[in-house]
């Protein structure tokens, strides 16, 4: 029962870490900005400029959330968001689009690309981390609320938690033996 104590261990200590933020900002000054902030919020922060390097760390990382700035022009930046949407495994991540433009119809573009909310691209530091704040609290409280990991589409640990106690009482209880596989697979792309 030692083993499965430890494989308890480790799916709580998974369940437990810490939000990941993935920032695809231009602006080497306000990308830093915003990675300071956001880490304050005891998240995980990778940041990048557009690009290939941004699309790698969503797909590897499955954040909860991707803040984007559009640069000012509502071109580049939302194919991001519109890829995003179109994989299973990190659609249901919370995009957040930072833009210099506030018109009907850029509000309008974002939306159709996917992203759930925007802020001025001139938007203090603070108002960014409550946007944050509230965004990765909404994704926290989804993912507790569903029975089934989005990605995997197989139970949550939160789930078969009190399944695999009760089954180490019952083998501790009896003296007997229990095993438990504990398998994760990385770099899930495709659901077949």
């Amino acid at each position: 029962a030692t083993l499965v104590d430890e494989a308890i261990d480790l799916l709580r200590r998974r369940q437990a870490a810490a939000p990941t933020i993935v920032l695809a900002i231009g602006d080497p000054a306000l990308r830093e900005t915003a990675r300071q902030q956001l880490a304050g919020l005891g998240t995980v922060v990778e940041a990048h400029e557009h690009g290939e390097a941004v699309w790698n760390a969503v797909t590897q990382l499955r954040p909860e959330l991707c803040v984007i700035d559009d640069a000012g022009g509502g071109g580049p930046a939302l194919h991001v968001p519109h890829a995003m949407r179109r994989e299973w495994d990190v659609a249901p991540t919370s995009i957040v689009l930072l833009t210099a433009g506030s018109d009907e119809a850029t509000v309008a573009r974002a939306t159709a690309a996917g992203v759930d909310d925007w802020l001025p691209a001139q938007a203090t530091a603070a108002l960014l981390t409550t946007v944050a704040r509230n965004r990765l609290e909404r994704a926290t409280t989804q993912r507790l609320a569903a029975d089934l990991d989005p990605a995997t589409r197989l139970p949550h640990l939160r789930s078969v938690m009190a399944t695999l106690e009760r089954m180490v009482a019952i083998a501790r209880r009896y003296n007997h033996a229990l095993a438990l596989v504990v398998v994760e697979v990385d770099g899930i792309r495709e659901r077949r």
